[in-house]
């Protein structure tokens, strides 16, 4: 059984805030190191534009692609 505690931390008289996701050089990374939204985005991605290749194409036939 894990316990959280509870407490601020800051910079100065700046307090940081707690966020759940956070991109760093591009990579969206959540507050377990999991980089499943990132991959979730990419897939996302790749399903768009194999989309967008089969609704620009779908009456050629094999040859002429």
């Amino acid at each position: 059984m894990h316990t959280f505690i509870n407490y601020q931390i800051g910079i100065g008289s700046q307090d940081l805030i707690r966020v759940t996701q956070e991109k760093d050089l591009g990579v969206l990374v959540d507050s377990n190191l999991n980089f499943e939204s990132r991959i979730l985005s990419k897939v996302k991605t790749c399903n768009r534009i194999t989309e967008l290749i089969k609704r620009n194409f779908k009456n050629m036939n094999f040859q002429c692609f």
